[in-house]
C-alpha cells in the first residue's frame, strides 16, 4: 500500500507537509520559508519515520525534492519514496 505525503512549499507563507499516520492520524507541519535546510531535513527525516513512499509537490515544492531525496539516500540509504508534481 502505497503511504503518501504532500509537500506545499513557498517562499512567501510557511511551506505545509502532511500526511496520514498508520493510526489514519492526519499529521500537518509547518516550516519556516527562510529555513529551506531545516525543511529539507525534518521532511526526510519524517519519510524515514512514517514510511512515506511518494510525496506530490506544488511546483515550487517540486525543487527542493531532489535535496530531500539526496537527504535520503544520505543519511537513511533509502531510495524508495516518490516524488510527484502535483498537476
Amino acid at each position: 500500500m502505497e503511504k503518501c505525503g504532500y509537500l506545499d512549499f513557498t517562499v512567501i507563507n510557511p511551506t505545509l507537509f502532511t500526511f496520514t499516520d498508520d493510526e489514519g492520524t492526519t499529521r500537518h507541519y509547518e516550516f519556516d520559508p527562510q529555513e529551506p535546510k531545516d525543511t529539507i531535513e525534518t521532511v526526510g527525516t519524517l519519510i524515514q519515520q512514517f514510511g512515506l513512499t511518494k510525496v506530490i509537490c506544488n511546483k515550487i515544492g517540486y525543487g527542493i525534492c531532489g535535496s530531500i531525496s539526496q537527504y535520503l539516500k544520505t543519511k537513511y540509504n533509502n531510495n524508495k519514496c516518490l516524488f510527484e508534481l502535483n498537476t
